[in-house]
């Protein structure tokens, strides 16, 4: 009987140290699209990554890999020959660098500016009709319940935003504004169809639409805002949100566009949005939230301080 035990004992201690081998060593991975990977080298040798996707997963660190990491010389796998980055177009300019406003005056600064976004942002434009004491009160709203980047780049949607009694695209209603600068805030309603990478590519794409039909309009790409606990619809989660918004961040430094990070401002101790600023255990807010954080966030940003 002492002797079973003994080499009980001792399966099972080279059971742990095999375990322990197969993990270190793991081998790259023959990917669905036939692409060599290795998910936990690229998390091992990517800290940056692991921090802006709040995740190791594998899933999500071959779609970073195929979105941005490939293009920014990033190794699939240990051995790999390294590619030369590709340069991108346009450098954002920082926004806490540079001030929006010389005067001051946030109202004049929102009054020539576009609001463009789903019902989180039909929130705020809601809030804000009935505190029109707040600077934001003075700008224009393109919003609207159930709207995404999708239905946005669909020219013959029927849920496009109505501007001087018709529905069109956001930019041909922009190109009928006496604006200077858009603010974008999509994500919603994209998450729940689409997983990270093809929402942020139809936001990025409808910027794109945008800057071509409105030529020196300042385009501001706004984070999406986190979800509540335990929230999962789709790709609606706060994890993929972590990667939407990292790839929206991506893909407004490349464009030369300013990427606002509203999602941190919003969040509790645990990575979710705040029990307090959440109106229905799902996405929208509460006036509270819209007071306490959206309002002084756009403030401080139109006058330089954020």
């Amino acid at each position: 009987m002492k002797k079973i035990k003994i080499f009980s004992a001792m399966l099972m201690a080279l059971i742990t140290i095999f375990a322990n081998v197969a993990v270190v060593c793991a081998e790259p991975q023959t990917m669905p699209d036939g692409s060599i990977f290795d998910p936990e080298y690229y998390a091992a040798n990517n800290p940056d990554v692991v921090a802006a996707y709040g995740s190791d997963n594998p899933e999500y660190m071959y779609q970073h890999y195929l979105n941005y990491g490939k293009k920014e010389g990033r190794l699939p796998y240990a051995g790999a020959d390294k590619v030369t980055p590709v340069a991108p177009t346009a450098t954002a300019t920082p926004a806490a660098s540079v001030p929006r406003t010389t005067s001051n005056d946030a109202s004049a600064y929102f009054a020539r500016s576009v609001f463009v976004g789903d019902s989180v942002m039909a929130g705020y434009r809601n809030y804000l009709a009935k505190q029109k004491s707040s600077p934001e009160s003075s700008a224009i709203f393109l919003a609207a319940a159930s709207y995404s980047a999708a239905h946005a780049l669909n020219e013959n949607d029927s849920l496009h935003p109505i501007y001087r009694g018709k529905k069109q695209p956001v930019w041909k209603s922009i190109s009928q504004m006496d604006v200077d600068r858009v603010f974008i805030m999509f994500g919603t309603n994209d998450l729940v169809v689409k997983d990270a990478g093809p929402a942020s590519d139809d936001v990025l794409a409808l910027v794109d639409k945008i800057m071509a039909a409105n030529p020196g309009k300042e385009i501001h790409i706004i984070s999406m805002s986190p979800v509540y606990a335990g929230t999962s619809k789709g790709a609606m989660n706060n994890p993929t949100i972590n990667i939407y918004n990292y790839l929206l961040s991506q893909g407004a430094a490349q464009r030369g566009v300013y990427y606002l990070d509203l999602n941190s401002h919003l969040l509790d101790s645990n990575g979710n949005l705040k029990a307090e600023y959440c109106s229905d255990r799902y996405v929208h807010q509460t006036y509270t939230s819209y007071s306490q954080v959206w309002d002084p966030f756009f403030t401080a940003y139109a006058t330089g301080a954020y």
